[in-house]
């Protein structure tokens, strides 16, 4: 939804379940001059997802100098602990593109992404974008391990965290 000339929001509401409380989040590109400023909030980070968004945006874009400074500086970190050196070039391509995905969408203190790392957006992501604690939820942070990247894992312990009221809430009401 476009705002006003230079601001556009994506806000949405996930439902909750039994054992979900459900979450919002939003999304706001910010355009200045130049410069283009995005920002990514769920109710998870605050509680008011959609204000939030719009004005880490807009803040951005108050020394758009400095925000590129942190930025280069951030991938920069990230890729002088990637290097590899294979003669198959086509699995390191595979390899340097999964690093810039996950560290596109890993933040330690931050919900990690469901299923489908909410790529599919046509207001009814499968299973409400969750996570099930198997193979789904735990996969997605190995490679951080296996490629030097330790620090892109701390979503996975931020909700394994948040799950615990909720694997006691399910065990006393399945075992009581």
């Amino acid at each position: 939804k476009t705002v006003d000339g230079n601001l556009q929001v994506l806000y949405q509401k996930l439902p909750s379940m039994i054992d979900w409380p459900g979450m919002e989040y939003a999304v706001a590109l910010f355009n200045k001059d130049q410069y283009a400023a995005v920002a990514v909030v769920s109710s998870f980070d605050h509680p008011s997802p959609k204000e939030e968004a719009i004005k880490l945006a807009k803040e951005a874009l108050e020394n758009p100098q400095k925000e590129k400074e942190t930025h280069t500086k951030s991938w920069d970190e990230l890729w002088s602990k990637s290097g590899i050196q294979l003669e198959d070039k086509y699995l390191v391509s595979v390899l340097y593109r999964n690093l810039y995905f996950f560290k596109s969408v890993s933040k330690d203190n931050c919900a990690p992404p469901g299923l489908f790392a909410g790529m599919i957006n046509d207001g009814t992501p499968a299973w409400h974008s969750s996570h099930t604690l198997n193979y789904n939820a735990q996969q997605r942070n190995w490679g951080a391990f296996a490629s030097n990247h330790i620090d892109q894992a701390g979503s996975y312990q931020w909700l394994i965290e948040r799950y615990m009221d909720n694997g006691r809430w399910l065990c006393k009401t399945l075992f009581g």
